[in-house]
């Protein structure tokens, strides 16, 4: 296959050596690379590339303990809505947001747990406490006592300071050995709706210690279970009620008492959580290292957590990120013993004081990591050779391309030459012949002149192949499209040609499918197509010309089929057919004239009008040649 353009040899003769040196410099450039990365420290090289890979890794596990705080607060905002006080501290507690939280106040100030506060209970009546408190207390008299605190009482408008003559009142029944009497108080007395929220004068609710000193009292007598169940499921209710006003040490302690009461009755599931918020509550100082603290201020929340459990949760949200070889872990920035052993460590934005950090199950990674980057950097040498005999080999076939390609410019000057002198010549030759002829014979002279005519016609076709050819590679082409008529276009064609198609040994048929849509197209630069197509089924068919022409539509295409008897191709030459100068047989270019351009314009002109042209062809039987253009040519190229 020969080709042919416009080429600048000056840039080509140098580019190859450009080559060789970017080859040489590429090569020289690795094998430096090398020799450098082999002095260096590898461990510490491969220590790096890991660390950034793990900061990658890092990110990703931080994402996910950022999703996971997100929910946490976004869960803490409905309850908050939902709750407050105690309430919000049960509701946080059951919904395991936490270890334990604190409720605060708009001003920070912390609401539960919060601190004892004395309360002054009023009396319309002091002398009479003072009174009853004299024969408890002075004069032993409980009996008197007892009378005493129940006249008060019953007289007592103040919920509070009723409360507290029915507690004292009880308190001296029991101390009289009148249990059941006392019992009796607590629970009927003191469970009115009117005093269930009373309280002493240290805050606490009068109900509570009522109700936990009754089932006391039941537990320690025989005989009383059934009542003692009603007890402790009442005691328990109130335990776990968070509505009332219950301070948080009275509720601790009662839930202990209550433990002791009822060992095998399951734990309270605030138990916890309420000693963990009391004990940072009164020395948060003596809590620091074991407890975090998470607050959020809009909710008025601030979350506790034990160490342990904060890396418990972190290390499960992150354990997808671990693999076999190393493990993502969570740490304080003061736990100097993990970041020892760290490799990679970033810190947590969501989570202040932590960090998430990449530590090595096998310290023997990086070892490993260095042989691996050793064994790469062996390749790359090798690599390296490999692209400098590429290079070569590239260069090598360029520098042949390049001979080929003067020899092709050698033989197509030639080509052209005998082309052009042929027609030249004979037109000459008749015109000489007519000169010197002294006789003047019409029939002769306009045999002649025919024949100058037919030489003419050759050279102009000659001379327009090689202009359309030149437009188009230049693409300078410009083609007129337009609604054309099949049929019309291969008339033009046959009429061009129809010397040679109505010779005695040619037998030229043409079939037309009737119905055809017209096709968009340039019509000159069509009929060029068929003329040249049609011109080869002449030249390239012996004696016994069979020429059949045929028009169909195909889906969205019109087909225009040339088929002939002649020589054929072989399937090497069919392929290269289309090729700009190819030629199957120098020889019959010769003989029939033809420089290999033909064929090229055809398949040029097609694709400038979104058609195909194809060969199907078989050497010593024939060939066929299928132009297919579209009828609906939306995307036209002009």
């Amino acid at each position: 296959m020969i080709r042919f353009s416009s080429i600048d040899t000056t840039g080509q003769r140098h580019w190859p050596v450009v080559l060789l040196l970017l080859t040489v410099l590429f090569s020289s450039a690795s094998v430096l690379w090398l020799t450098n990365a082999a002095v260096r420290n590898e461990r510490a090289a491969v220590r790096q590339r890991l660390t950034e890979a793990y900061h990658s890794r890092l990110r990703l596990a931080e994402s996910c303990v950022e999703e996971y705080w997100r929910s946490i607060d976004a869960e803490i905002e409905q309850l908050a809505a939902k709750n407050s006080g105690p309430e919000l501290f049960k509701a946080c507690v059951a919904a395991d947001l936490a270890d334990s939280i604190l409720i605060v106040d708009s001003g920070g100030a912390i609401t539960y747990p919060a601190p004892s506060v004395h309360i002054e209970i009023a009396s319309l009546n002091p002398k009479a406490w003072a009174a009853a408190n004299q024969l408890e207390f002075r004069d032993h008299s409980i009996a008197d006592a007892t009378e005493a605190y129940a006249a008060i009482a019953t007289t007592e408008p103040q919920p509070n300071a009723e409360a507290r003559a029915w507690m004292a009142h009880a308190r001296c029944l029991e101390k009289g050995g009148q249990r059941d009497q006392a019992i009796s108080i607590l629970t009927n007395e003191l469970g009115q709706p009117g005093i269930a929220a009373a309280l002493d004068q240290d805050g606490r609710s009068v109900r509570l210690d009522a109700l936990l000193r009754a089932t006391q009292l039941v537990a320690a007598a025989d005989g009383q279970a059934s009542r003692l169940e009603t007890l402790q499921e009442s005691l328990q209710q109130l335990l776990n009620d968070y509505g009332n006003k219950v301070p948080s040490a009275q509720r601790q302690f009662a839930m202990r008492a209550f433990r002791e009461l009822f060992p095998e009755s399951p734990e309270f599931e605030t138990f916890s959580a309420e000693q963990l918020a009391a004990n940072h509550f009164d020395s948060p100082q003596s809590k620091h290292g074991i407890l975090w603290k998470r607050e959020q201020r809009d909710s008025g929340v601030i979350l506790l957590f034990r160490n342990e459990n904060v890396i418990t949760t972190v290390e499960e949200l992150i354990a997808e990120w671990s693999t076999s070889d190393e493990r993502i872990v969570a740490s304080l920035e003061t736990d100097s013993e993990v970041a020892n052993a760290d490799v990679a460590t970033r810190p947590l934005h969501s989570m202040p004081d932590w960090n998430l950090s990449v530590q090595l199950n096998d310290p023997s990674l990086f070892e490993d990591a260095s042989r691996h980057q050793t064994a790469l950097y062996s390749l790359a040498a090798l690599l390296s050779i490999a692209a400098v005999a590429v290079g070569v080999a590239v260069t090598g076939i360029f520098v042949r391309r390049q001979l080929k390609l003067a020899q092709m410019k050698n033989d197509l000057a030639a080509v052209v030459t005998h082309e052009l002198r042929t027609p030249l010549a004979s037109i000459r030759v008749l015109v000489d012949t007519l000169l010197d002829d002294s006789t003047t014979n019409a029939s002769r002279t306009k045999e002649y002149l025919k024949l100058i005519a037919q030489e003419n016609e050759r050279l102009s076709r000659l001379i327009d192949n090689f202009l359309t050819f030149s437009r188009l590679e230049r693409n300078q082409q410009r083609f007129d499209f337009r609604a054309s008529d099949p049929a019309n276009l291969a008339d033009q064609a046959v009429v061009a040609i129809n010397g040679k198609l109505n010779d005695a040994s040619c037998v030229f048929e043409r079939e037309l499918q009737p119905g055809l849509p017209s096709v968009h197209v340039d019509p000159d630069a069509i009929v060029t197509v068929l003329l040249n197509l049609l011109d080869n089924a002449v030249k390239f068919t012996g004696d016994e010309k069979r020429i059949e022409l045929r028009i169909s539509r195909d889906e969205q295409f019109v087909r225009f089929e040339i088929e002939d008897n002649g020589i054929g191709m072989s399937a090497t030459d069919a392929r290269n057919a289309f090729e700009r100068f190819y030629q199957a047989d120098t020889r019959l270019s010769r003989s029939h004239g033809g420089c290999g351009l033909g064929l090229s314009l055809v398949r040029s002109i097609v694709d400038a009008h979104n058609g195909s042209v194809a060969i199907a062809s078989k050497s010593g039987v024939g060939s066929t040649f299928t132009v297919r253009l579209p009828f609906d040519n939306a995307n036209e190229v002009v």
